[in-house]
């Protein structure tokens, strides 16, 4: 029997499928993708995406990969390739875009060439950061586009995706992963991989890349042109899906990894058939449309995301703008701090519903609480 290859990282083997850790999947995007030039600084929860592609770098052809001397020489690099019409990647934990926010804001004002793609990871609970910045608002700020991933297959086609996004709109894009797509392992389902043999250069051009107050203020008004366009694709976007339940007496609306805890919820709780599910990959902008019809179909709404209640104070907007009276629930029975659970999720269902929970959580808390005592302080405890 003739020995089939070994399917590696970089295999051009489409529909192959290899087990791997998410920012492992994330690395095969930025090569599926066909990323030029990948520059990062280190930092939990997204340094293993760079140290792949370092350890794959003599079969990466092409592609250029640093570790930068902080995150906003890592963007502006990634920048310039793009200004050059090469696809430019700049990966970094959520704190490091507090470093290179001058440049990415002036990037969102000029816009993109070659694809251009922030990749951003950040730390519900605190895992090994200092805070739980939740960059959406920067996002929105910054009039810069989402793409968020509710597992690491998606992570990495949502990846190969923003490249593509941003040239055909030409603005940057963000892909915010998180811990827990970042740090778990999954079977993962190879595509195709982009091969580009271009040359690139930068076209000077003063009017369009010298942020003189003249020059910003046409580019403003460009750059929400740009983002409205943005706003009404989104709403026909796979990642942006809507399944409605006729009479169903709760919609829940959710993006990212909480999507995930919440299907799984609903399986536990046997309702996965009987819930409305407003499924979101783009938190900015969001899907208006789809909203619309979710929020006309369900009186009573439950949103499941992490950190701030983000998509909460949006819809809460969008129900007073389309003259809706829904109840909705948000941070009142999840919290705002810390990774959710499958646990977190059921008892916010259970509390709205009056549903029980599948089994007596208190029973769990004892037997944690009698084990903890008897093992060494883990280094994200604190000692007080």
């Amino acid at each position: 029997m003739e020995k089939q290859p070994k399917i590696t990282l970089t295999s051009d083997k489409p529909g192959a499928r290899m087990f791997m850790l998410g920012n492992e999947a994330l690395a095969r995007g930025a090569i599926e993708a066909g990323a030029r030039v990948v520059a990062a600084y280190p930092g939990t929860p997204s340094t293993e995406i760079v140290e792949t592609l370092f350890g794959h770098r003599t079969s990466l052809g092409k592609m250029y990969i640093e570790w930068s001397v902080n995150e906003k020489v890592a963007f502006g690099l990634a920048f310039g390739a793009s200004l050059c019409g090469a696809r430019g990647l700049a990966v970094m934990k959520h704190v490091g875009v507090n470093v290179a926010l001058d440049s990415i804001m002036s990037a969102a004002y000029i816009g993109a060439r070659g694809g251009l793609v922030l990749l951003e990871a950040e730390d519900p609970g605190q895992w090994s950061s200092q805070n739980e910045q939740d960059n959406r608002f920067i996002a929105e700020e910054g009039f810069l586009p989402i793409l968020e991933p509710s597992s690491a297959q998606e992570a990495k086609e949502m990846l190969v995706d923003a490249f593509r996004l941003s040239e055909e709109f030409g603005q940057p894009f963000i892909l915010r992963s998180a811990t827990r797509i970042g740090h778990s392992r999954s079977d993962i389902t190879l595509g195709n991989i982009r091969l580009d043999s271009s040359t690139f250069k930068l076209d000077k051009d003063p009017d369009k890349l010298v942020l003189l107050p003249a020059v910003a203020r046409k580019h403003r008004v460009l750059m929400i042109e740009r983002l409205n366009k943005i706003k009404e694709a989104v709403n026909s976007w796979s990642y942006n899906n809507l399944k409605l339940v006729k009479n169903s007496k709760l919609g829940i609306i959710t993006s990212g990894i909480s999507y995930s805890f919440l299907l799984e919820s609903l399986k536990w709780l046997n309702i996965d058939d009987k819930v409305s599910i407003l499924r979101i990959g783009t938190p900015y902008p969001l899907p208006e449309k789809l909203i619309k019809d979710f929020l006309l179909n369900n009186n009573e709404v439950l949103v499941v995301e992490e950190l701030e209640p983000y998509i909460e104070n949006h819809l809460r907007a969008l129900a007073q703008q389309f003259g809706t009276t829904n109840q909705i629930h948000g941070k009142d029975v999840l919290p705002r701090t810390g990774e959710f659970s499958i646990r977190k999720v059921t008892e916010a269902i259970c509390r709205i519903t009056g549903l029980k929970t599948p089994i007596d959580f208190s029973l769990i808390d004892n037997a944690i609480n009698e084990a903890s005592a008897l093992l060494p302080f883990p280094p994200t405890q604190s000692l007080y």
